[in-house]
């Protein structure tokens, strides 16, 4: 009886697991997966805004779709790239197994943040105009920092510690409508 009973428990089990909607997100490198562990998926950029003093030190991760990059040579071997972000939502799901981009990233979200990054050069001749193209308007970010203030129009400035780029192919605005994590989720298609 008792194995009758594990058969049953483990086969409840993977029905479960195989009924999850879609996988978590996955970092792509070492220093994504530090980030991803210690950073703050729940403070959003209003939080920032109400009260930027109780989120200084804080980490946070947040998507953001790229709405300007300006690029300029820095310490020789890097480039110095000066970002404004779209805020959007993001469920921190793949959308594992399935046709069309990797990630459903909500049409919503909280205002535009900022962050100046790095990137080395990887060939000596590279020029400020291809790390403008790599760093382009449209493309999503995933972008790890810490908030260091509110500037008078509202835009919050990270203190960068690591980005992550999507392409536009590999994500969509219209899957799905939802806001912060826990809240509703409407289904666009």
């Amino acid at each position: 009886m008792k194995t009758l009973y594990q058969l049953f428990t483990l086969g409840a089990a993977a029905l479960v697991a195989g009924c999850s909607s879609y996988p978590a997100y996955r970092p792509q490198t070492a220093p994504e997966k530090i980030e991803f562990r210690h950073d703050s998926l729940e403070v959003y950029p209003e939080d920032v805004r109400k009260d930027p003093a109780k989120f200084a030190g804080i980490r946070v991760a947040w998507a953001g779709i790229i709405q300007q990059s300006d690029v300029a040579e820095c310490n020789g071997d890097m480039f110095c790239i000066h970002t404004v972000f779209q805020h959007h939502y993001f469920d921190f799901q793949e959308n594992g197994g399935m046709s069309g981009p990797r990630y459903s990233v909500s049409r919503r979200g909280e205002g535009l943040f900022k962050t100046e990054w790095v990137v080395r050069k990887i060939n000596s001749n590279a020029t400020p105009d291809q790390v403008q193209k790599y760093a382009a308007p449209g493309k999503l970010a995933i972008v790890y920092g810490v908030p260091t203030g509110v500037d008078e129009n509202g835009e919050i400035q990270l203190r960068y510690r690591y980005l992550r780029l999507v392409d536009q192919d590999d994500y969509t605005l219209y899957n799905f409508d939802y806001g912060r994590l826990g809240q509703p989720v409407v289904y666009m298609k």
